[in-house]
């Protein structure tokens, strides 16, 4: 029998019986007890007969079984046991019974809780968790009375999260296994066997695998029998364990008292009796051992009146926790170190998981899904992704650009959010000039530029053919124009054609009327057509310039030259997926109103409906084109379509990220849907108050801004070249104009080389013998004879 318990109810009695009238003959006692606790009854008992012996009391009690399953016939015994007339009321439950305690006052019977639970073995190892920093540990108790009567006080006063076992089995093994985060420490609760069988179970069960993670608390004072050879190697426990002067501390009798006897009534000395909760609890007194293979070393104490009391001496290193944190690979997210291993990341969540780990002390993992997926309902409604290993406990806490919606809600709980509003937008690849030395050629078609060389000749045969056969043309008349007139022989009327094209003019124009007329005709179509090209080549490079083919949304939907996509299993796809169904319902209801017989049919007609179904549009595309699995697939897929005829869908803050870091892309139009990120953790766990505490001292130092800055910084864009549209035409585009001209010009010094070698072979030569003068008439010219002289 527990001595400190059975002590605690004898003092109790007697100080009722003080409470009690002394004038009554014989004194009822109402006992409220546990149903769980059935072996207190027989505490009262044996305090009850022990009391009435020593005083000559006739002592009679009602015990009053306390069920919380049940506690209408609780109150119905408590009641009619008042009603027999009760001198006291003992409140012996773990957690106070508040309707006994209400009644009894207000029908004036003395109340006094007797704390005979384990609240103070349960508060030393509150302390002592507290002290090592402890945020979690797993409860395993050796009865199920000790776990009942621990969650009295679990409910009331601890801070700490904890698992409650009852045991160590095969199913609280794995139920120890699979729990995320995992405990940080593990208590076992228990009488000294009771320890040695649980202790050897976790041992052998392979549970027992961290130093100092494991607390073995004794109920009982029984120096000796526990079996410390179960601990080896290096692995160390802590005990707590009653001291052995306890029983004797309780009965106010010397330290070497044998703590079997019960012999005789003890002072009031050593239990603290409270006032506000009319409450008598003895002082305990528990020493805190540290205990491995080779040594024992004493840590400190707990005492009722001082509480912890920790040996200064003692080196205390709380264990770091150790949580699994679920994330995404995605620039600039989490991307893979380069040179690094392969399990080394950097980017804005690595940096903000080790600035959050340096401030709550705890190591960390990364841990990528299967699928690669942020997190989606499935059809059969579990979930996939980040949000289903989540949900299932093979991740502890999220870090990840995830959206916080209310379908994730229902499986998993969000923190205080760490990213401003990202939302949606659109990227496409941006369309690339096409260069060519001979650009400014296409700006006509290949006929157009077919029939001015067709016009061109036809011309300068015509204007030959009118000169030489018109009588008033200088060829044929040349006393009516002055000396030197131009005369159009078939080489200068091509040459007329062709420089009428220059701002230099054709030069002389013919002389006759007809020829003048076809010259006018000539020089107004040269006029239009320089005209038609230079508006078509401001046009052309206008147009080229323009490197959205869309602006928004909107447009993206109303056109069928550029197909898109989403990410899938995303907020994204997600979105789509609602405002589309949406459209449906909200359709419906328009056909409801309108067919309604009882509406007004010249106000509402159901071809009018008012709203544009862009969104079930958009969704149909999607499906068609089919959601691409990681956001890489989706940029590369709009990287490769060179002619920018490919939109992606995506997150917006990944999506500048990408154009700020690719000269090739650009974001079309502003974000939409905006919603915050936010880290998640397991629905209902301890982590969320940490972890939002956290953020708010991060937003506090503006840490946040400086860490968006070092990944969302514009300056990168000065690596892409100037893209303005006030930027001039290229080189490359004009190019033909410099070679047409360097054609010509080599052209001209070949046709030099052959006027040269012409005249040469047109020399006469000289007879170096005895030359001869003779005369040759080259013809007449006016009147005059040229005489050219000739050797021989």
């Amino acid at each position: 029998m527990d001595c400190t318990k059975h002590f605690t109810l004898f003092h109790s009695v007697s100080l009722l019986l003080l409470l009690a009238p002394a004038v009554l003959s014989q004194i009822n006692i109402v006992t409220v007890i546990d149903a769980s606790l059935q072996e207190g009854a027989g505490w009262v008992q044996q305090s009850v007969s022990n009391a009435q012996k020593k005083t000559g009391l006739s002592l009679k009690q009602s015990l009053v079984s306390l069920s919380l399953e049940d506690e209408e016939a609780s109150e119905g015994q408590f009641c009619s046991a008042l009603y027999n007339g009760a001198a006291v009321v003992l409140d012996l439950a773990a957690g106070g019974w508040m309707y006994g305690r209400d009644h009894a006052a207000a029908h004036g019977v003395p109340y006094v809780r007797v704390q005979i639970s384990n609240y103070q073995w349960m508060s030393a190892v509150d302390a002592f968790l507290q002290s090592r920093n402890a945020t979690d540990a797993a409860l395993i108790f050796g009865s199920e009375d000790q776990l009942d009567q621990a969650l009295y006080y679990l409910v009331e006063g601890s801070v700490i999260r904890v698992i409650v076992l009852h045991g160590i089995e095969t199913n609280s093994t794995e139920t120890l296994r699979k729990m995320r985060p995992a405990p940080s420490y593990y208590v076992i609760i228990g009488t000294t066997s009771e320890l040695n069988i649980l202790f050897n179970k976790a041992l052998n069960n392979q549970l027992v695998s961290r130093d100092s993670r494991w607390t073995l608390v004794a109920t009982d004072v029984k120096p000796g029998v526990l079996d410390l050879s179960l601990v080896t190697g290096t692995t160390a426990v802590t005990v707590i364990a009653p001291t052995e002067k306890v029983c004797c501390t309780v009965r106010d009798v010397p330290l070497d008292c044998a703590c079997s006897t019960l012999n005789a009534m003890s002072s009031w000395s050593n239990v603290e009796w409270s006032s506000e909760k009319k409450q008598v609890v003895p002082q305990m007194e528990f020493s805190l051992t540290a205990v491995n293979s080779s040594s024992k070393t004493v840590i400190g104490s707990w005492n009722t009146l001082s509480k912890l009391d920790l040996n200064p001496d003692y080196k205390n290193s709380p264990i770091r926790r150790f949580f699994k944190i679920g994330a995404v690979l995605a620039h600039p997210w989490l991307y893979q170190k380069e040179g690094g291993k392969p399990d080394e990341y950097e980017g804005y969540c690595m940096s903000l998981t080790k600035r959050l780990a340096d401030g709550m002390e705890f190591d960390f993992k990364f841990v990528l899904p299967e699928d690669g997926q942020y997190g989606a309902r499935q059809k059969n409604g579990s979930w996939n992704g980040l949000v289903g290993d989540l949900a299932k406990g093979l991740t502890d806490i999220i870090v990840a650009p995830l959206t916080m919606t209310s379908e994730r809600e229902e499986v998993i709980d969000f923190v205080a959010p760490y990213f401003d509003q990202s939302g949606i937008s659109i990227v496409i690849r941006k369309s690339q000039r096409e260069e060519s030395l001979f650009k400014f050629m296409t700006v006509l078609k290949a006929e157009v530029w077919v029939s001015i060389v067709a016009a061109l000749v036809v011309t300068g045969v015509m204007i030959w053919l009118l000169d030489r056969y018109s009588p008033y043309s200088a060829q044929n008349n040349a006393a009516l124009y002055p000396a030197n007139c131009r005369k159009f022989t078939l080489k200068e009327s091509f040459w007329f054609a062709l420089t009428s094209f220059t701002p230099q003019g054709g030069g002389e124009a013919p002389k006759a009327l007809s020829g003048r007329t076809l010259v006018a005709a000539y020089w107004l179509f040269v006029v239009l057509m320089l005209a038609t090209f230079t508006a078509n080549l401001a046009a052309f490079l206008t147009v080229e310039r323009m490197q959205t083919p869309v602006s928004s949304l909107q447009e993206l939907a109303g056109q069928s030259k550029i197909n898109y996509t989403v990410l899938q299993s995303t907020s994204t796809e997600q979105y789509f997926t609602n405002m589309a169904a949406a459209e449906e319902e909200l359709y419906r209801v328009w056909k409801e109103l309108t067919l309604n017989s009882t509406s007004d049919q010249s106000k509402y007609r159901v071809w009018d409906y008012p709203i544009k179904e862009q969104y079930t549009h958009i969704l149909k595309v999607i499906d068609e084109t089919g959601p691409v699995a990681t956001a890489e697939d989706g940029f590369k897929k709009v990287l490769d379509n060179e002619k920018g005829q490919f939109a992606f869908i995506h997150d917006a803050s990944e999506i500048r990220y990408k154009v700020y870091h690719s000269c090739l892309l650009t974001e079309v139009g502003e974000a939409f849907a905006e919603q915050p990120y936010a880290i998640a953790v397991q629905q209902g766990s301890h982590l969320q108050d940490e972890i939002s505490r956290a953020i708010l001292e991060l937003q506090k130092e503006r840490y946040f801004e400086v860490l968006s800055a070092e990944f969302w910084n514009a300056s990168a864009r000065s690596a892409c070249p100037n893209e303005n549209d006030s930027e001039g035409i290229t080189l490359q585009s004009l190019g033909g104009v410099f070679i047409a001209t360097l054609i010509g010009l080599a052209l001209a010094m070949i046709a030099l080389a052959i006027e040269v070698l012409y005249y040469k072979r047109g020399q006469p030569k000289v007879n170096s013998g005895n030359p001869k003068l003779s005369l040759k008439m080259s013809g007449e010219k006016r009147g005059v004879i040229d005489v050219v002289p000739v050797y021989h």
